[in-house]
């Protein structure tokens, strides 16, 4: 018997592989296992779940629904060979497995005896992601399955690119062997040290919304002396409070064991039984031992990459004000930009990954103008038709400076494209519909607004509601209809307000300096105080102006 895999055959992770050997998400939500980025998906679509017949693939109640080979289903068992299609997006289940030479060099030997002491040998295949416990007393089957759960846990953890993801499949994998009624991960804060409840999980009938209550000196131990322990009996310790809004039903027994790398201590996994003391083993306290282990080197991997991604976005907000210092009329354009772009991206259900190239495409969209003269860029009136063909040439300009860095590249479509249109009408290379990749069509629509409802001295500015009226005027013909569809989606929930802060305009509110942005300085502003720009994050200070209020930027 083979591994079953599912293969996406269309959009924009066409080639990817999935082996399913656990609960499999599909859904535009970031915390799906495969993240469609369709407006058409829902938020969690769809599950397949192994089950000892087979795979079951379950719709999630979807608006535009789950098909297998062409037909609407609720749920159905999935077959080798069948295609499943979700938004757009086709995928096909295939069956894979090693040769038979490959598959008798993965087998292991248990030696067991019987009740007369005679020893039995049995040679055991495991392939690549199951185990057969077939003629095993239920003792050495436990601790194979043990084994197959701690090197399931090391694939899974392996593959997981954000924290959240790499916490909370850990926590799944354990609660599915140990006899724990709830189990918590618990990180500590890199300012105050305090531990805080970062994810949780429970089985049927009990809460994990309460506060952890349990020995205090088991949880000091266990973070002082960097190993896992066990207490078989709560009996009548005293109780330890993790901030939380409620009690929670005291714990009779539980199991601690800290999450350490490289003599760093990052947090703790917790779980506990509420009636049955003596619950947990000494092979659970092992078991537990070998999951955290890889789960504390994934999380500082991961905290490693987020330092150098911020690293990277500062380097490039860098780049990206020193563009707009050269041109005062479109001071905070990028910035606005980006936040519209980020909520459409969001509201799509993009993967992490993606919503990182998306910020960094919004920040460098416009890098091309470093190459414009300034007498264009700076121009207070209408360009010439001469002017405006050089003007043109900035998608091309920012392209050629970020292709020879490699981390860039995916940003480049952003760069590179925003200024098409749908009809084919746009520059620099007059590509129409599905021919401009979707990162251009995205921030094409999130572009123009920002220039509608900028000020320019040579023409009107526009309020949002007019420069609305114009995108939907232009869906199908400038901009593409989903994109503008997806826009209508954060306009609907007022980000679009919350971003461009025109309502925060009043008497007791200053312009940031820097990007133009109204900031609500509260009932009672004080001369000298600091306030933060929500849109491109620099700070000012509060100063008098006549009867008013300015801001000066802080540097």
């Amino acid at each position: 018997m083979g591994y079953k895999v599912l293969i996406v055959e269309s959009g924009l992770f066409q080639g990817s592989r999935y082996v399913i050997f656990a609960p499999f998400r599909i859904g535009r939500h970031p915390e799906n296992d495969l993240q469609i980025t369709d407006p058409n998906v829902s938020r969690f679509h769809a599950l397949v779940e192994p089950r000892g017949q087979g795979l079951l693939l379950r719709d999630l109640g979807s608006k535009n629904g789950t098909f297998v080979n062409g037909e609407r289903i609720r749920e159905a068992w999935l077959r080798a060979g069948d295609e499943v299609r979700v938004g757009k997006v086709r995928m096909r289940l295939v069956e894979e497995g090693p040769s038979e030479e490959d598959r008798k060099k993965e087998s292991i030997m248990v030696l067991t005896s019987d009740p007369r002491g005679r020893v039995k040998a049995h040679t055991i295949v495991t392939g690549q992601f199951s185990v057969s416990t077939d003629g095993l007393s239920p003792e050495v089957a436990d601790q194979l399955n043990r084994l197959q759960a701690v090197f399931q846990a090391n694939l899974m953890l392996s593959a997981q690119a954000d924290l959240d993801g790499v916490l909370r499949r850990g926590l799944e994998d354990l609660m599915e062997i140990l006899r724990a009624d709830r189990g918590y991960v618990l990180t500590l804060d890199e300012g105050t040290r305090d531990l805080r409840v970062r994810y949780s999980l429970s089985k049927p009938g009990f809460d994990t919304e309460g506060d952890i209550l349990v020995s205090s000196r088991f949880l000091d131990q266990a973070l002082r002396e960097k190993k896992g322990l066990v207490i078989e009996d709560t009996g009548e310790e005293p109780l330890l409070d993790v901030p939380g809004d409620h009690r929670g039903p005291r714990a009779r027994c539980a199991l601690c064991v800290p999450l350490v790398d490289r003599d760093q201590t990052l947090g703790l996994l917790y779980f506990d039984n509420l009636v049955e003391p003596g619950a947990f083993s000494e092979e659970d306290l092992q078991l537990v031992t070998a999951i955290a282990a890889p789960m504390a080197v994934q999380m500082r991997n991961i905290q490693f990459r987020d330092q150098l991604q911020r690293a990277y976005l500062d380097t490039l907000s860098v780049l990206a004000n020193a563009i707009e210092a050269r041109d005062h009329y479109t001071v905070g354009h990028t910035w606005r930009v980006t936040r519209f772009a980020l909520a459409m991206v969001d509201r799509m259900g993009c993967t992490e990954e993606q919503r990182r190239y998306t910020q960094m495409g919004g920040i460098l969209h416009d890098i091309g103008k470093i190459a414009v003269e300034d007498s264009i860029l700076r121009k207070k009136g209408p360009l010439t038709k001469e002017e405006y063909q050089k003007m043109q040439l900035h998608p091309e300009h920012g392209a050629r400076i970020l292709k020879d860095v490699e981390f860039l590249k995916p940003v480049i479509p952003y760069v590179l494209f925003h200024q098409e249109r749908w009809d084919g009408k746009g520059y620099p290379f007059g590509l129409k519909k599905d021919e401009v990749p979707w990162e251009g069509r995205l921030l094409g629509v999130c572009d123009a607004f920002d220039a509608m409802t900028s000020h320019r001295p040579y023409r009107r500015t526009m309020s949002p509601e007019e420069a609305w009226e114009e995108i939907l005027k232009e869906r199908g013909k400038q901009f593409d209809p989903e994109m503008v569809d997806l826009f209508k989606e954060i306009w609907e929930t007022g980000q679009v307000a919350n971003i461009l802060q025109h309502y925060a305009k009043s008497e007791l509110s200053i312009a940031c300096p820097f990007c133009s942005t109204h900031i609500p300085l509260g009932e009672k502003p004080a001369e000298g105080t600091f306030v933060e720009c929500p849109v491109c994050g620099k700070s000012s200070v509060v100063m008098r102006e006549g009867r008013g209020w300015k801001g000066e930027l802080a540097w």
